[in-house]
């Protein structure tokens, strides 16, 4: 019998993103966001290796000028396998963006 691997668990990077923390209005608060995000990576029984919250940040601006979020696509890029929001209209507005978070 060959000896079994181990396959080490996803890490995740869980966040949030909030474009305007004075008027909520109907809004989903940034702490519910990523708890909905922190309780979607442990269902799937990933490892949460980090997080990002970006409050005050339109989803115009690229992800990867996100005052939290950027650090993580670009200087900590090795060290995370998947990152989660809440819903996606929190990490994306443009299709160009999501496709090339995923690239």
């Amino acid at each position: 019998m060959g000896s079994m691997t181990t396959l080490a668990p996803v890490r995740a990077v869980v966040g949030s993103r909030v474009s305007d923390t004075h008027g909520q209005d109907g809004k989903v608060s940034h702490l519910i966001q990523a708890e909905s995000a922190a309780r979607h990576a442990l269902s799937k029984e990933w490892e949460i290796v980090g997080s990002f919250e970006d409050l005050d940040v339109s989803a115009e601006v690229t992800p990867w000028r996100r005052p939290d979020l950027g650090p993580w696509l670009t200087d900590r890029q090795g060290e995370w396998d998947a990152l989660v929001w809440a819903k996606v209209d929190r990490a994306f507005r443009s299709a160009k963006d999501c496709a090339d978070v995923a690239h």
